[in-house]
């Protein structure tokens, strides 16, 4: 299983792991997807509300319902050094298991959620 690339992708569309020089429009995006995550309102995503939401992008994203995202399905994306990134085939198992991965890696105070600054927003 590839994680590299398909992290790379997580970290644009969910979490942003400190991707401090984002445009205003990504920051705003970002408070928003945390809001629509945090789905019990208590400040913290847990890994059930992230893995659902998740979710609801992969289907979002998954234009031909084929359970894969491939080609152009692929939001334009770029890692934290603003290279492209050109993503293999995700399929969904594989995207909940890389959200997974974020998750534990942003994870800081290792609580089992992540608070808006581990989401990627400064506070």
């Amino acid at each position: 299983m590839k994680f590299s690339n398909t992290m790379k992708i997580l970290a644009v569309l969910l979490i942003s792991l400190g991707a401090t020089a984002q445009v205003q429009a990504q920051e705003e995006d970002t408070v928003d997807q945390f809001t629509l995550a945090d789905v019990d309102g208590d400040e913290c995503v847990s890994w059930e509300e992230l893995r659902n939401r998740g979710a609801l992008v992969f289907h979002s994203l998954d234009l031909n319902h084929d359970g894969v995202l491939a080609g152009e399905e692929h939001p334009e994306a770029f890692d934290f050094s603003k290279n492209l990134v050109r993503p293999d085939n995700v399929e969904m198992g594989t995207f909940q298991a890389s959200l997974y991965v974020s998750l534990l890696v942003a994870d800081k105070d290792e609580n089992g959620c992540l608070s808006r600054a581990e989401y990627g927003i400064d506070e």
